[in-house]
């Protein structure tokens, strides 16, 4: 089978007709996307100079699985040191807010605008006098929140490949209440870094030389385990569990180090480990997290067993966070292609909200 899978990982117009919704061309253009948010400038309603709360003590970012995942990288980035302010980003998933405090800011992430649970934060909010910013492409998120300041990204893209639109514009917000500078994000290094890796990763380049293919073929059947090595990347581990999920139809897990070494561990130490263990965030790690790792692997390998790495890039806390992300993307993306998968359909969602849609529970 292994050989299969690097035929067909080499033979660029075999991936493209199993990627008829392109989410490969989705991930080549992260890097612009990305930027374009970032910098597209005030949103709608927003007033020069004028944002519509003082620095908030904490930014609640309500939002449900692709566009979600931008509240925890956001939190991820302000506590490993991005931000100037005192500030708590709490990701909310619910249909309900968490008690309120005076100065707490919310904004609504959903790049469809259909997200229902994310219209009931909505309503929530304004039953409480808490007027939101909303990050969408449209729906009735953005018709109901017309009155609200509202950044709208480009419509046409699956949620999920959608995050560098989203997150790109949460950070604009970030900026703009004061969070953070613009510099923090280390804009040049970051463009670059994932400029490079994008290009790195595109089909024409064989499996040998491509970062995302190689990743696939040492993954092969096992299913991974994402390890984040430092806090920062426990956001990146969240994300890229789920992107494996949607593209390529298997379970994966997340874990992180130093914490499986207190429960996690017994099993895996026993031979019962679940999966192929995929270290993140080793750049930022700690040096007994690091010592852990080690002694991780020694153990792992007297078994007969083994582990991956996905590398940051950069220097930056930024860039470093989201080359991961890209190059982890870009494995699942892979890894659902080489077997056969096609990583954009999910009608098992699609039928979920449908079948929600169409009952008669109560909202």
């Amino acid at each position: 089978m292994s050989g299969d899978w690097q035929a067909r990982l080499a033979d660029p117009a075999a991936l493209a007709a199993l990627d008829p919704g392109d989410m490969l061309g989705r991930l080549a253009r992260f890097p612009a996307l990305f930027a374009a948010a970032r910098d597209a400038g005030l949103p709608a309603g927003w007033e020069a100079g004028a944002p519509p709360h003082p620095t908030p003590g904490r930014l609640l970012v309500g939002g449900m699985g692709g566009s979600g995942i931008v509240g925890d990288l956001l939190a991820a980035f302000y506590a490993a040191g991005g931000s100037l302010a005192s500030v708590q980003v709490l990701p909310v998933r619910d249909y309900r807010l968490p008690p309120l405090r005076p100065r707490d800011a919310l904004v609504l992430c959903s790049y469809s605008g259909e997200t229902e649970e994310v219209l009931a934060l909505l309503a929530e909010a304004r039953r409480a006098g808490l007027a939101p910013l909303l990050i969408t492409a449209g729906g009735r998120l953005a018709a109901a929140g017309a009155d609200c300041p509202h950044f709208l990204v480009p419509a046409g893209h699956a949620p999920r490949a959608a995050l560098p639109a989203l997150f790109g514009r949460l950070l604009a917000i970030g900026a703009g209440l004061g969070l953070h500078a613009p510099a923090a994000e280390s804009p040049g290094e970051l463009a670059a870094s994932l400029a490079a890796l994008a290009a790195d990763c595109a089909p024409e380049q064989p499996p040998a030389a491509n970062p995302g293919k190689a990743l696939a073929l040492a993954l092969g059947e096992a299913r991974p385990i994402f390890c984040a090595l430092a806090p920062a990347w426990e956001a990146v581990a969240l994300r890229l569990r789920s992107q494996f999920e949607e593209n390529a139809k298997r379970t994966a897990q997340r874990r992180s180090l130093p914490e499986l070494h207190h429960n996690s561990w017994v099993a895996w130490a026993a031979g019962d480990l679940p999966g192929l263990p995929v270290w993140l965030g080793a750049v930022a790690a700690h040096p007994r997290v690091l010592l852990r790792r080690r002694f991780s692997e020694d153990l792992l390998a007297a078994r007969g067993l083994r582990s991956l790495e996905i590398p940051a890039r950069g220097d930056g806390l930024l860039p470093r966070l989201l080359t991961s992300l890209l190059l982890g993307d870009t494995l699942t993306v892979y890894h659902a292609l080489m077997r056969g998968v096609d990583p954009t359909a999910t009608p098992a969602l699609s039928a979920m909200k449908q079948r929600l849609a169409d009952a008669q529970e109560p909202a």
